[in-house]
């Protein structure tokens, strides 16, 4: 398994919980506590395994990080990881040089996913 996949998985998880609450205090008016839980696409099979998986991962570093999405998904502020084919990571263009951006530019411009994600 790749450190830096559950790193930027770690990462991208605070993020897009702070992003979500922005934008639910933003669209709707509402700062209660209540979450707005997202869904997080990986298309890294170890990764995936390891986060619903009752088996620690090895290192040390990379146990207390798959620990913490998985108190995410307990506490429901993470909604879900879902695993996706490489082909459909849209996010690749953020994270890895010469990945093409048309499919994230295209998500940008339309708001749509590949519907076979949801």
């Amino acid at each position: 398994m790749h450190h830096l996949e559950i790193f930027s998985l770690a990462d991208g998880v605070d993020c897009v919980i702070s992003l979500a609450a922005l934008f639910k205090e933003l669209m709707h008016n509402e700062n209660d506590l209540m979450h707005t839980p997202v869904d997080c696409f990986v298309d890294n099979k170890d990764l995936y395994h390891a986060i619903y998986s009752d088996k620690p991962v090895g290192e040390k570093r990379l146990r207390v990080e798959i620990n913490a999405i998985k108190q995410l998904l307990q506490d429901g502020e993470l909604k879900e990881v879902k695993w996706i084919q490489t082909n459909e990571q849209i996010a690749n263009v953020l994270t890895k040089h010469g990945a093409s951006g048309q499919d994230i530019l295209r998500c940008f411009e339309k708001g749509l996913l590949n519907s076979s994600l949801l």
